[in-house]
């Protein structure tokens, strides 16, 4: 709905790119100075393209629908010419000589700047960055989520129309549901991760954020398809999910799984989850009762998997080939990592290396590989039976900031979402209702592989009958403009 609209107003000139442009900057210097969302503001390039956009337009040319539309990126997306750094003094001035694939394919938008996260994406409240805490834009004392938690804030407080995160056990959908915005994983392989500095690389995948579920089809649409440039990704044509907006819930097969409903779900998300289910069957959907025996074990499954995977990727940061160097250390591998990381990757790349270890490696890491088949065969059995299937996102709402938590209870944030990576399946968050404090809910909505226009039909059909996505924070005053 929104990127359309803007596509509209600057097509029939009733609003230029430079104009659009100038009224989000001056937003996001002044709010941001709140929020902290952002690392880096663009604002150079960002007028640079906006003006070549104008031109296009004034010359009678024909643009895109995503063309010269404000958006932002998460910092760990490599883009050629400006400041990269993953949150991490490690690559504090780092600028990246080539940019990610992604970055590429949406080279006719407008760059507003690069947003915070949790160090190398490592975290789940975006208080791991090394420069600092992003807050959440309906309460400014609670945390966003995390990682891409500078994604998600920027697009609560209207500071873009849509950005990219990415998503290793929950980093867009979990964040999504904490702000009140739609966070998208897709498929493993949909998207290419070129680009992207790699946490865990059989997990990691690159995602929307946005306002809608309409716009996240789009942006999704815009940035899927093969790469030659990265192993992984899929041998796909290129996908137009219009048709799936277009459709209705009749003969939809819904899931519902007993195993994503645990005893610790706060009651007020569980009642809201509740809720969304019966609206969906009012409009015609068939709610199935499946069953997901293994979910359980996920989050020890994805610890294992994803902190091994995270010490190999983080190997080649030693300040000889990539990373700060010390030049005057006589040991500069230890120097500059013990220097360049903070305290949660040390930590994630210790447990890693332990689980790789020797005999550790049977133990551990083939033992885990062993249940993430399990858990990927329950989602096979359940989809036989359903098309969707729902769950809350989170088990509760955003957390209070610097609140002490021990790693693994912060970890069980992603409880409901990493399942979902380790079946390498798509799946959304979007805003589903509110707490007794006003902090949003979120309703996570998964597919079958490559099945993405079914989740867009579910949750725009959802969107249709509901104005959860349409509430704001009190910190933002109105609208960018007329409708925004």
């Amino acid at each position: 709905m929104y990127i359309k609209k803007l596509n509209k107003l600057l097509t029939e000139k009733e609003i230029s790119c430079k104009e659009l442009t100038e009224i989000y900057i001056e937003k996001l210097e002044a709010l941001d100075k709140s929020i902290s969302a952002f690392i880096t503001i663009t604002k150079d390039e960002a007028l640079k393209k906006a003006n070549e956009t104008d031109e296009k337009i004034a010359q009678g040319q024909a643009i895109g629908l995503l063309d010269g539309i404000p958006m932002t990126l998460k910092d760990n997306i490599s883009t050629k010419g400006i400041l990269t750094t993953a949150a991490s003094k490690m690559l504090e001035n780092y600028i990246p000589p080539y940019s990610a694939t992604v970055f590429n394919k949406l080279s006719k938008s407008v760059l507003l700047g690069k947003v915070n996260l949790d160090e190398f994406a490592m975290g789940t409240s975006t208080e791991t960055s090394y420069f600092y805490n992003t807050k959440n834009p309906w309460d400014l004392n609670r945390v966003p989520g995390g990682s891409s938690g500078g994604s998600v804030a920027s697009i609560a407080a209207d500071l873009a129309v849509f950005s990219l995160g990415s998503d290793t056990g929950g980093s867009i959908r979990q964040p999504a549901a904490f702000c009140g915005v739609v966070g998208m994983k897709p498929t493993y392989g949909l998207v290419s991760r070129y680009g992207v500095f790699s946490l865990a690389s059989s997990l990691d995948q690159v995602g929307p954020v946005t306002k809608t579920v309409e716009d996240s089809a789009h942006v999704l649409s815009a940035i899927l398809g093969h790469d030659s440039l990265d192993s992984t990704s899929s041998n796909i044509d290129k996908l137009d999910y219009n048709m799936a907006l277009l459709q209705d819930l009749k003969g939809m097969r819904i899931g519902i799984a007993k195993e994503f409903l645990p005893k610790e779900i706060n009651p007020t998300v569980k009642k809201a989850f509740n809720k969304s289910v019966e609206l969906l069957e009012s409009l015609g959907a068939k709610i199935i009762e499946i069953s997901l025996p293994h979910m359980d074990l996920g989050l020890t499954v994805y610890s294992i998997i994803a902190y091994c995977e995270a010490a190999s990727n983080l190997a080649r940061y030693d300040g000889v080939r990539f990373g700060m160097s010390l030049d005057e250390s006589l040991d500069t591998v230890t120097e500059a990592r013990a220097k360049g990381f903070g305290q949660e990757v040390k930590r994630r790349i210790m447990l890693g290396t332990f689980f790789l270890q020797g005999g550790n490696y049977k133990k551990y890491y083939e033992q885990a590989k062993s249940v993430q088949g399990l858990i990927i065969s329950d989602f096979q059995r359940a989809f036989a039976q359903c098309d969707c299937i729902l769950s809350p996102t989170t088990l509760d709402t955003a957390f209070e900031s610097g609140k002490e938590i021990e790693p693994h209870l912060m970890a069980l944030n992603d409880l409901l979402t990493i399942p979902v990576n380790l079946a390498g399946l798509p799946a959304m968050s979007i805003p589903c209702g509110f707490d007794s404090n006003g902090l949003p809910i979120g309703l996570q909505i998964i597919a079958n592989k490559y099945e993405e226009g079914k989740m867009f039909t579910t949750g725009h059909n959802y969107q249709i009958h509901t104005d959860f996505h349409l509430q704001k924070p009190k910190i933002v005053e109105g609208g960018i403009i007329d409708g925004f």
